[in-house]
């Protein structure tokens, strides 16, 4: 219901408003109780809420999203000691949070510093920064950085912070270490370094008196016997003789290069001085007048120095020399003879088939013949003509024993066939055969070779290039009376029905035999292998294949060495020796008298 409008009121008598009229709502919640009650509505229409008390603070503890009313209830968790870093004034209970206040230094920057040594490092820009303070009081105490020992060049007395390697200690003295007098502990040199006083040497100080350790003179090119080339025509490829090579060339022309042009030291160990240049000179033999090159000194390839000589002539005596020139000094000069000679073109390769003997210069023109077809079976990889003489395999059964054996076969095919084969059927024999079905009595078992002479064992050296070991030598006669006739085999990992041998000894130490005076096998240095018995063994023998019977050869044994600790000259030794056999090995060994590791 509403109130009157002015227009109305007028006709009441009641005068005519002049201004705004204000109208009044008269309907909304008129329960008291309700949370929306409405004082000035006179018409309930419905909309009261009813009121539902609780906390209704969302950071209360016991927050109530139902409640619309706050009834004073709410509660509140955190620190309820002032005292805390995390103090909380509105806080009903304490939950056990509160932070104890810890003040000091919490500016935790770094910063990189490099010091004199040249060392970059990061540090904590403040001294006294503590992650274990929460709370900054302003206390922080920032890094100087710099040395702290009073007594060092580059002392700063503000430094609170001291790198390694930061203070510079200086120590007067001479820093140079081709000196006499050089001091390594010196920081600043102080002018006592003394040189050299050799007037010959390239370094000499006229201020020095009895310094020469550190002399430094001019090296000569290392010097070379006298040598002969051939020139002209094609290059017949490099001569190299004592540090200098000859090159052969075209044209009458040669080249001359020297590996070192700036040596280390001379051989009493005095140094050498730097090279500036090198004098190349050379003339007819016999002639005054030296045609004379400097050549300046720079690196090449591989480390030489090289300048080709022109204008040579057939048939003559040159004598060349090279000097080389330092700072100061000169040094003598390298002599070499070169004599040329006339050009007889021909093959100079010895086993062609057109060999010339007279001829000095290979014209390219050699000739070898053979079979030049790779699947032949006689292929000559040396052979640049074929001959026609080709071979190539026929494949068949190459058993004369098997029934369908194929005399014109090259190659088995697996074919064979067997029927009725007679002989030896002992697997532990030289001659044994796989295929034999019946033993005819023909096994030879392995004995030791009476043809083994015990008493021609000597004790030799072999070539320095293996380190001058002690040898022992025996002769063996090439024939077995006991086994009738055989053939040697001395290359163990190949031995077939044959006889190389197996060597065991002991030595004197002094004090009685040594191993319990047992005899030990001995190990080839050079040729340790294992026989088919699985036995490691130590097979000597100067040849690789098959000797024919009748035949003398010498078998040795490389057997102490100069690194060995059995090695002594004196020591007296013996040795067994055992033949080993397709199979297996002898037991019957040959005992060698005493022997002495001689003296060298």
């Amino acid at each position: 219901m509403k109130k009157h409008t002015s227009s109305k009121i007028s006709n009441q008598g009641l005068g005519r408003l002049t201004g705004p009229v204000t109208v009044v709502e008269m309907v909304g919640c008129t329960d008291i109780n309700s949370i929306n009650y409405n004082s000035d509505a006179i018409v309930d229409d419905g909309s009261c809420v009813a009121m539902v008390p609780g906390c209704n603070d969302p950071s209360a503890s016991n927050y109530n999203s139902l409640a619309n009313s706050n009834d004073g209830s709410c509660a509140y968790l955190g620190c309820m000691d002032s005292n805390a870093i995390n103090y909380n004034p509105i806080a009903t209970a304490d939950d056990g949070s509160c932070i104890t206040n810890n003040a000091g230094c919490t500016n935790n920057a770094t910063y990189t510093y490099t010091g004199t040594s040249g060392i970059s490092q990061v540090y904590q820009a403040y001294l006294n920064y503590n992650p274990s303070y929460n709370v900054d009081d302003g206390s922080c105490i920032a890094r100087v950085y710099g040395c702290m020992q009073p007594t060092a060049f580059n002392y700063n007395p503000a430094a609170n912070t001291q790198p390694a390697g930061e203070c510079v200690f200086v120590y007067p003295g001479c820093m140079d270490p081709n000196s006499c007098t050089y001091n390594s502990l010196a920081t600043e040199d102080d002018g006592s370094c003394v040189a050299c006083d050799d007037p010959l040497a390239n370094n000499n100080d006229f201020n020095t008196v009895g310094c020469s350790a550190f002399c430094q003179y001019c090296l000569p090119v290392e010097q070379t016997p006298a040598i002969t080339v051939v020139l002209g025509g094609l290059s017949q490829g490099d001569t190299v003789i004592d540090g200098l090579t000859v090159i052969e060339k075209d044209n009458f022309s040669i080249k001359v290069a020297w590996p070192h042009p700036v040596s280390d030291a001379l051989p009493d160990g005095t140094l050498s001085a730097p090279v500036q240049l090198h004098s190349l000179g050379y003339k007819k033999a016999g002639e005054p007048n030296w045609n004379t090159i400097n050549i300046p000194f720079a690196v090449h390839a591989y480390g030489y120095e090289t300048y080709d000589i022109t204008g040579l002539e057939q048939n003559v005596d040159y004598d060349i020399r090279i000097g080389a020139q330092c700072s100061n000094s000169f040094s003598s000069y390298t002599n070499i003879s070169v004599a040329t000679e006339n050009f007889i073109y021909g093959c100079t390769l010895e086993g062609y088939d057109n060999f010339d003997a007279n001829a000095n210069f290979n014209d390219g023109s050699c000739v070898l013949a053979g079979c030049t077809d790779f699947y032949a079976m006689n292929f000559d990889l040396l052979a640049n003509t074929d001959d026609g003489s080709c071979l190539y395999y026929v494949a068949g059964c190459i058993d004369d024993q098997a029934d369908n054996y194929n005399s014109s076969a090259t190659i088995d095919d697996g074919s064979c066939v067997y029927t009725a084969v007679t002989g030896c059927t002992n697997q532990l024999a030289l001659n044994y055969n796989d295929v034999a079905v019946t033993d005819d009595g023909s096994c030879l078992l392995c004995q030791t070779d009476p043809g083994v002479d015990a008493a021609t064992i000597s004790v030799g050296v072999l070539s320095s290039a293996f380190g001058n070991y002690s040898t022992i030598t025996w002769a063996n006669i090439g024939t077995n009376t006991t086994n009738g006739s055989y053939q040697e085999y001395v290359n163990s990992s190949f031995i077939n029905n044959g006889i190389a041998y197996k060597v065991f000894y002991k030595y004197n130490t002094g004090s009685g035999w040594s191993n319990n005076d047992t005899f030990v096998e001995a190990e080839n240095p050079l040729n340790l292998s294992t026989d088919t018995c699985g036995i490691g063994a130590s097979v000597l023998g100067q040849d690789q294949g098959l000797l024919p019977p009748g035949l003398n050869f010498g078998a040795s044994l490389l057997f102490f060495g100069p690194n060995d600790g059995r090695y002594a000259p004196g020591v007296q030794y013996q040795l067994e020796i055992k033949n080993i056999c397709t199979n297996c090995e002898s037991s019957d060994p040959i005992i060698t008298p005493i022997l002495t590791i001689p003296t060298y």
